[in-house]
């Protein structure tokens, strides 16, 4: 996110006016209430784009970690039968790529690939939970599951050799 963006968070603007209506209350002078309310803002900006910025690939691995501990919690709750047997499967593989996607993320030049990975989890995840929803999908739907993380699995591999 940019500082631009990070400006206009709304809990940004939010703990900058309660910043600034406490720096009132105290009867601090406007001029100076005000200056706190922009300070706030300006330093929560600041060190938001800090946190976000610790590299390139930074925020794509936490997506990836998000995608990951979503399949967990969707395989958690899903009733025992084939569905279950395949995602559990899954969760071993899933947790390779994401091993994989955080090598990636230290090369500036894989941003490509690195995003196509965690797109494809991403997406990997949201089937999970579409055929999660559905009473009684059908077999071949769940065996395609293990396709699609074979298919993102040799991108990224693919992507890692590359890189060495």
């Amino acid at each position: 996110m940019s500082y631009a963006r990070e400006l206009a968070n709304p809990w940004g603007v939010l703990l900058a006016g309660s910043s600034t209506a406490v720096a009132f209350a105290i009867q601090l002078p406007s001029a100076l209430a005000v200056g706190v309310g922009v300070a706030v803002l300006l330093g929560r900006a600041w060190f938001a784009g800090l946190a976000r910025s610790g590299s390139p690939g930074a925020e794509w691995v936490a997506r990836a970690d998000a995608a990951e501990q979503e399949l967990t919690a969707v395989a958690a709750d899903l009733p025992d039968g084939l569905l279950a047997e395949q995602v559990a499967l899954l969760a071993g593989g899933v947790d390779a790529v994401v091993r994989t996607l955080r090598e990636l993320a230290v090369y500036e030049k894989l941003a490509g690939e690195l995003e196509i990975g965690v797109v494809g989890l991403e997406n990997l995840v949201a089937r999970v939970c579409e055929l999660a929803a559905v009473d009684d999908p059908a077999f071949d739907d769940i065996i395609d599951l293990a396709d699609r993380l074979d298919d993102i699995r040799a991108g990224v591999a693919h992507a890692a050799s590359s890189s060495r």
